[in-house]
């Protein structure tokens, strides 16, 4: 029998959250937005929030609760040999033709999104394939898409959804094709033994 083992793979969580007032936190960002110019970091356009601190904060406390859970579901699904603690978050408002570069995130093990208001149009979190398969297959059109042949995933944003991943797996925004605001919250996941 052939045998198999996967060394190198690249997990990607997903999930939707629900029972969260997704209008009143996207309303507050809005608010948040007209208030500070914010910062550039890897966002083309758009607004980027300076880094804020959730877990206390009475509008997106039950968000940071939720993350968390989803966090804890992370651990066990990996054997549940760590503890992941959020040690930064920051807000995103992207509309029409606003994207954010291919990118990843040091200084943490896990990171993820969480889409607060999203329309059909409003782009797609992509991820790109870490390893140098794209070479492989220069000139050559593979007419499937998956883990083996494939050189990029997207997730497409939708309310509620969460997204999680491994901090060094290059990922970016797609342009948003809609004049309404996309909002989402990016958030980093540190990993301490337990």
């Amino acid at each position: 029998m052939l045998n198999v083992e996967y060394w190198w793979p690249q997990p990607i969580w997903f999930d939707t959250l629900t029972g969260l007032d997704f209008h009143g936190m996207s309303d507050r960002c809005l608010e948040m937005e007209k208030q500070s110019p914010g910062v550039i970091i890897s966002n083309d356009g758009g607004w980027q929030s300076d880094p804020i601190d959730i877990s206390g904060a009475p509008d997106f406390k039950n968000l940071y609760d939720a993350i968390m859970s989803k966090s804890q579901e992370l651990s066990v699904s990996q054997g549940d040999h760590f503890q992941l603690h959020m040690n930064a978050a920051w807000f995103n408002i992207n509309r029409g033709r606003d994207r954010n570069r291919p990118h990843v995130h040091p200084f943490a093990q896990i990171s993820g999104v969480v889409y607060l208001k999203a329309s059909r149009d409003s782009g797609s979190i992509e991820f790109f394939r870490p390893d140098c398969q794209k070479h492989y297959y220069n000139g050559y059109t593979v007419p499937w898409n998956h883990a083996l042949s494939g050189a990029s995933i997207r997730y497409q944003a939708e309310i509620g959804k969460i997204v999680m991943f491994p901090a060094w797996l290059e990922h970016g925004v797609t342009e948003s094709n809609d004049d309404q605001a996309r909002i989402s919250l990016a958030f980093n996941l540190v990993a301490v033994s337990r």
